[in-house]
C-alpha cells in the first residue's frame, strides 16, 4: 500500500490508529528534545488532536528516530510531518529561496552545483559518468546531492564495486523537500 499523505503513513498497514498508547516514549527518547514523561504525553496528545504543540514543530530535526521507539510500531515522524505541513499552509510558508536550488535543480548556481563545478577533474569525470543511465541491472545506486560531493569514495568503495551508479547533477532525490513538508 502506498501512503497518500503523512497522516496516512503514520499508521502502517495492518495497524490501527487506536493502537497508539499516548505513552510519549517517542518524544522521551528523542535525541534532541529529551522530554520528560508528562511533557511528552501532552505534546503527543496535541499532535494527535491537531492542536498546536508547544515544542515539537520548533525543535524536531526530522531525524526519524521517533519511529524506532514507538512500542506499537506506529510512525510518529509522519504525524509530525503532517502537522508541519498544516502549519506551513496555515502560515502561507514558502520553502526558503536559498533552498530552492537544492530541490529543483533549476538554479544556475547553488551550494551543490558550485561544489560540482569546483570539483577536481577526477570527481567531474565520475560525475559525468553518473549522468548516463546505467545498463539494466537488478540493483542501481541512486546517488543524491550529498553523495555527489564525494564521488571518488563512492565509486571506489569495495562494497559498491559491482553496483551501477546513477546520479545526474540536477536530479533531486526528494529528501530535502520531504523534510520541508512537501510530501
Amino acid at each position: 500500500m502506498v501512503s497518500k499523505s503523512y497522516l496516512d503513513a503514520f499508521v502502517p498497514e495492518g495497524r490501527s490508529s487506536e493502537s497508539c498508547l499516548h505513552c510519549g516514549i517517542c518524544l522521551q527518547k528523542c535525541p534532541v528534545m529529551k522530554m520528560g514523561k508528562e511533557e511528552s504525553q501532552e505534546e503527543f496528545s496535541r499532535l494527535l488532536n491537531s492542536e498546536e504543540p508547544k515544542r515539537v514543530l520548533n525543535e524536531c530535526t526530522f531525524c526519524f528516530n521517533c519511529n524506532s521507539y514507538c512500542p506499537q510500531g506506529l510512525r510518529p515522524y509522519n504525524l509530525m510531518m503532517e502537522r508541519m505541513v498544516a502549519q506551513n499552509k496555515k502560515n502561507d510558508a514558502v520553502i526558503p529561496q536559498y533552498l530552492n536550488y537544492m530541490m529543483t535543480g533549476k538554479s544556475p548556481s547553488g551550494y551543490f552545483f558550485d561544489i560540482y563545478k569546483a570539483a577536481p577533474d577526477e570527481d567531474r569525470t565520475i560525475l559525468d559518468k553518473w549522468q548516463e543511465i546505467p545498463l539494466p541491472s537488478r540493483d542501481v545506486l541512486f546517488v543524491g546531492c550529498v553523495g555527489r560531493t564525494f564521488p571518488q569514495r563512492l565509486e571506489n568503495y569495495k562494497a559498491l564495486a559491482g553496483l551501477p551508479k546513477f546520479g545526474p547533477r540536477d536530479a533531486c532525490c526528494g529528501e530535502i523537500p520531504h523534510r520541508f513538508g512537501d510530501y
